[in-house]
């Protein structure tokens, strides 16, 4: 593929890199972003397809708004098809996935709100915040994390609605209760590297939902109860292997 796009647009500065296998996400961030030689990097979720006209919004976006702290976020969606799986629906609709729903009437993205799956910002600006965290081990955090000091520099985000990508990717309960394991984990390796906690608190705190109330949900309380009881189980088990190395004065 790489060839045939040299061939076809030979003015075109494509580079491939090719990076060893590994769980961790923000490892993979910071081997491309330091290779990276353009003004603007734009990253894309390996799962997600730009629809076309997608490179040219962010583009577009950064013409018109030249300050540095600008980052342009656009939506990724799964494919209509896909509309007819209840869960992926509802993952989609509530938020639930990338917290905030892109398909929402009149979406309007938080003030520090940073996700790393179709975004586009200034070379320099990224590099004021430093690298992705890679002491997070997993598809989560990282991105959420990078937002904060984002934040504080100024970002100013801009949301791109017609620079979809469609999220190739099908989601089902078991797959999406491993994800929140691994959230709940690297949740815990947050709140023992830094000292203002992170926004779960209640979540944490949540008293078990009983029986009876169980019989009475409604199929998308039962998919957020389900979800949050396994992001429990993961932070519990960060939590476990983070305290033995924070208190030997380990890494954490």
């Amino acid at each position: 593929v790489v060839a045939d796009i040299r061939q076809q647009y030979p003015d075109f500065q494509l580079e491939f890199i090719q990076i060893e296998r590994t769980r961790c996400r923000a490892r993979q961030l910071n081997i491309g972003l330091r290779d990276a030689r353009g003004d603007i990097v734009l990253m894309l979720a390996d799962d997600f397809i730009p629809s076309p006209g997608l490179v040219s919004q962010h583009l577009n976006a950064h013409r018109d708004h030249s300050a540095e702290q600008l980052v342009a976020i656009g939506p990724g969606l799964f494919p209509q098809d896909s509309r007819t799986n209840k869960f992926m629906t509802w993952l989609e609709d509530s938020g639930e996935l990338f917290g905030v729903s892109f398909t929402a009437p009149g979406m309007r993205l938080p003030a520090q709100y940073f996700y790393m799956a179709n975004t586009s910002l200034k070379h320099s600006f990224l590099q004021r915040a430093g690298e992705f965290d890679e002491d997070f081990p997993y598809d989560a955090m990282d991105d959420w994390e990078m937002g904060l000091r984002l934040a504080k520099l100024g970002m100013r985000n801009l949301y791109l609605a017609k620079a979809v990508a469609i999220h190739e990717h099908i989601i089902d309960l078991p797959e999406r209760c491993r994800a929140m394991r691994q959230a709940g984990e690297t949740s815990a390796i947050y709140d023992a590297k830094y000292p203002q906690p992170g926004p779960w608190a209640s979540t944490l705190t949540a008293q078990k939902t009983s029986y009876s109330t169980r019989k009475r949900e409604t199929r998308e309380q039962r998919y957020k109860r389900i979800l949050r009881d396994h992001w429990k189980e993961g932070y519990k088990r960060g939590y476990r292997v983070v305290q033995p190395a924070r208190s030997s004065g380990g890494q954490y």
